[in-house]
């Protein structure tokens, strides 16, 4: 009910970009829980002010994390792209979701691969994360181009 009420929650983006920190993965994972739940449920003015994160969402990702928390970090990815996507229209959605696309196809080619370190449980449960993501993102005919400039 809260995430609906559309706040106020002042300096919300800043606070959920302090928790997106490499060094506290609890509280990190807390914090892309949170952003996925507001993306999902929240207003438009929520989806703007939350797109602002996609930077640090994408130095998480791509920092020594748990393969959890990346792919958690990769469902917050999908989930903003889809309340960017669908909820502000036009060149400027398009441009927001660009902007960032290429780190996260890279992260997301990371996860594919895995790291030696994983159990084949998590290399598998990753790599089809990521593959789940891109197919969310060939959704969008808009960003066809983009994603295939990319390979």
């Amino acid at each position: 009910a809260n995430v609906r009420s559309a706040g106020p929650w002042p300096d919300l983006d800043v606070r959920l970009a302090n928790g997106l920190r490499p060094t506290s993965s609890s509280e990190a994972v807390a914090c892309v829980e949170c952003i996925v739940a507001l993306l999902d449920e929240g207003n438009l003015d929520v989806v703007k002010s939350l797109s602002q994160l996609q930077a640090p969402l994408l130095q998480l990702v791509s920092s020594e994390v748990s393969p959890e928390l990346r792919r958690s970090c990769v469902r917050a990815h999908v989930s903003s792209v889809t309340s960017i996507m669908t909820s502000v229209q036009g060149e400027a959605a398009q441009q927001a979701v660009e902007s960032t696309l290429p780190g996260w196809l890279d992260a997301y080619a990371k996860l594919c691969e895995g790291h030696s370190s994983w159990s084949p449980s998590e290399r598998i449960k990753s790599a089809f994360a990521a593959l789940q993501a891109v197919t969310s993102l060939c959704r969008f005919r808009e960003l066809d181009a983009s994603i295939s400039d990319y390979t």
